[in-house]
């Protein structure tokens, strides 16, 4: 059956080499009998408002995810927060189904997983992602050339702008935990402020002794997005109150009563809060 695969944002030159890549549209025409929306906690995530949906006229809305914050907005949600990435959760569903695992299936698998883990670096690599993996590896999937989704992704204008928010780096005096803001200055003119500032987010926790890294970001949306790093042994309240209050909010917002405002850019006030050291 005919379909189309959507991104509102193009893919980067770096990845298309992917199968299918070439295929990926930014707009949307419809109507569809089914709509598939992959690796977004929400609807403002896939930059689709329900109204927009709607006017798709989908009879079947299918949400697919692994992000904690997941508001299950799909007909039928498949959502696994204990996954790494989406597409590993692609992978066992697939496997359930039998589908043959050709080497440009594994290839499109297997960069979802390397791009998630930081090319199994990051806290969320689990024995079971090792294992996907080495199947996907084992059924032809590229993997020299996915570690440039994980290492390759920097472009100069971006790193300029991490001076600003890395001086921002505050440790908590007593939870080995840092967090940094970013202002709308530090991401202006970047084609993907999101994916600057989840970069960003990553490469604070490779500092030594950090299990958790909170970075909030002050993007185009009124409030604030907020991402965050955990290693699984991290369970810190500071960190998960921040996520819970974040995920209750609206999409792209943090709520009013939160110490971190637009405007509002010095991290050290977070541990200020009593009822975010408890």
């Amino acid at each position: 059956c005919a379909s189309d695969l959507y991104c509102a944002t193009p893919a980067p030159a770096r990845l298309q080499f992917l199968p299918g890549a070439t295929r990926v549209r930014s707009a949307l025409h419809g109507p569809y009998e089914v709509v598939v929306v992959l690796d977004c906690g929400d609807l403002h995530h896939a930059h689709l408002t329900p109204e927009r949906l709607a006017g798709l006229s989908p009879r079947l809305v299918i949400n697919i995810d692994h992000h904690q914050t997941n508001t299950r907005f799909g007909d039928c949600n498949l959502v696994r927060p204990e996954a790494a990435s989406t597409t590993e959760i692609l992978f066992h569903y697939f496997r359930a189904l039998q589908v043959p695992l050709t080497p440009a299936l594994a290839t499109s698998l297997l960069a979802g997983i390397v791009g998630d883990t930081g090319g199994f670096r990051h806290a969320n690599t689990s024995p079971a992602v090792l294992a996907a993996a080495a199947e996907l590896v084992a059924a032809g999937a590229a993997l020299p050339e996915l570690f440039t989704i994980a290492f390759g992704d920097k472009t100069v204008p971006a790193l300029q702008r991490w001076g600003p928010v890395l001086s921002r780096i505050r440790r908590h005096p007593r939870y080995p935990v840092a967090l940094a803001v970013i202002t709308r200055a530090d991401l202006a003119g970047l084609p993907d402020e999101a994916a600057t500032a989840s970069g960003m987010a990553n490469f604070l926790h490779t500092l030594d002794g950090v299990r958790a890294v909170v970075l909030v970001p002050h993007l185009r949306h009124a409030g604030v997005h907020l991402h965050a790093v955990l290693s699984p042994t991290a369970r810190l309240r500071v960190a998960h109150r921040l996520l819970v209050e974040a995920g209750r909010a609206n999409p792209g917002r943090m709520r009013n009563d939160l110490p971190l405002r637009l405007g509002h850019p010095q991290p050290a006030n977070l541990w200020q809060n009593k009822d975010l050291r408890h």
